[in-house]
């Protein structure tokens, strides 16, 4: 928790160095911060198309204080996701 400033902070650096932009939130429940399992907070980042997936992972997992990213890159085939419309469906060509 007393890291958590400074990895955001490093976290819009690395998305600016990807031409990317992302309001980021610290994730709250009840209003305290939400604690995973293991007791480490999430910052939520809703950033839209990445062009380059691979490289923002690569660039994620190098940040001090990030255990892990919700960039799952050749995890799966198909992705629903939910939507304000219902929910989508991806397929990796």
């Amino acid at each position: 928790p007393f890291g958590i400033k400074a990895t955001a902070w490093k976290i819009e650096k690395v998305l600016k160095h990807c031409g990317l932009e992302a309001k980021l939130m610290l994730r709250q429940r009840n209003g305290k911060t939400f604690r995973s399992d293991a007791g480490h907070a999430i910052i939520d980042a809703s950033i839209g198309a990445i062009p380059e997936p691979e490289r923002l992972a690569n660039l994620l997992n190098l940040v001090p204080g990030i255990v892990d990213h919700g960039l799952f890159i050749g995890v799966c085939g198909i992705v629903l996701m939910g939507t304000d419309d219902g929910v989508k469906k991806f397929v990796r060509a």
